[in-house]
């Protein structure tokens, strides 16, 4: 990211992964209940308008819902796992990104005749789809078991925790944990990618102003091309926010088609919640969606996925950021 090509560069490998750990802890806790609303909505099969009798039929009436029937710690099911899987991904993801970044910009700026601006497009946007596909591996069964934690009901539960979730899931079909994986990949490529180009090109816009910039970096005499200003928590939140957005809209069908993959099974644990899908694979599932839901089914959930990950992105970005910034100062 831009924070590890300036004065960040030379700092221990394992400071970029324990605040990379420690932004996504820190964002998990505050994002959880975007993330159950987004999840409740992408598997409702029901359309949302009243008349089609489905259990959620927008934003406050979902949130109150269940916060009545369910109470208030159901906007954080499945913390244990999302949260092992927050840290484990930031652990990763920005460990990878930062060294990927600093060893493909010098190959692409020895190797290139492109203007600096495009190298630096480029590096950012390959550093961030191959570190979220590294990270996104090695996190994933965290991720089916918060999934299948925050689809099931109160009257009919199938896992009591986490850690029971996992050994079910591991005695009776192992591959469960990687359910979802390749629509998940499909997704997070070029999630990553646009994430962090869109998070570093804002970075350097903004720091021009200085109610975003917090204060000059030293120059680099190795390379002066990547040197730039660093930006205030306020630019952090800002450039963030921008960047989770542009993702997110992106990439948004193959993350609803990912849930219904991972769910499958489920039927009788998700019976409290209206009618189900079964679909074998992503292609078969964003078609039965679209066949049965029109294009807006593609986009169930938008609305709370889009605000989780303007304050995903902009946390996690804003604490990894300002983290590194306190151990260089």
């Amino acid at each position: 990211m831009g924070v590890g090509h300036n004065e960040t560069k030379n700092i221990a490998s394992y400071k970029y992964m324990l605040a990379g750990g420690f932004s996504g802890a820190v964002t998990r806790a505050i994002c959880q209940p975007f993330d159950v609303l987004k999840i409740r909505f992408q598997l409702q099969v029901e359309s949302f308008h009243h008349q089609a009798g489905g259990k959620y039929r927008g934003l406050p009436q979902a949130l109150s819902t269940i916060v009545r029937e369910e109470g208030l710690g159901a906007l954080w099911k499945g913390h244990v796992p999302a949260q092992s899987l927050s840290v484990v991904y930031g652990c990763v993801q920005f460990l990878s990104f930062e060294i990927l970044s600093s060893q493909m910009s010098h190959l692409l700026v020895n190797g290139s005749r492109f203007p600096g601006g495009a190298l630096h497009l480029s590096s950012d946007f390959l550093s961030g789809t191959l570190s979220s596909v590294v990270a996104t591996v090695v996190s994933f069964p965290f991720d089916v078991v918060r999934t299948r934690l925050v689809a099931q009901g109160n009257q009919t539960k199938l896992y009591s925790g986490t850690l029971h979730a996992f050994l079910v899931i591991w005695k009776d079909k192992p591959l469960t944990l990687f359910r979802g994986l390749t629509p998940t990949l499909f997704q997070v490529a070029p999630q990553g990618g646009i994430q962090f180009s869109v998070y570093n090109a804002l970075s350097k816009l903004l720091s021009s102003s200085k109610y975003f910039c917090s204060s000059p970096s030293p120059a680099s005499s190795s390379n002066p091309q990547t040197v730039r200003p660093v930006l205030s928590p306020l630019g952090s939140l800002l450039a963030g926010s921008s960047a989770g957005l542009a993702a997110k809209v992106a990439i948004y069908p193959l993350d609803l088609a990912k849930k219904r993959i991972q769910v499958q099974g489920l039927d009788k644990a998700r019976s409290e919640f209206g009618k189900t899908m079964q679909c074998h694979s992503l292609g078969d599932c964003l078609y039965k969606t679209w066949q049965r839901e029109s294009y807006r089914g593609l986009y169930k959930g938008l609305l709370p996925s889009l605000l989780k990950a303007a304050v995903t992105s902009a946390c996690h970005f804003t604490v990894y950021e300002q983290t590194l910034r306190l151990w260089t100062s």
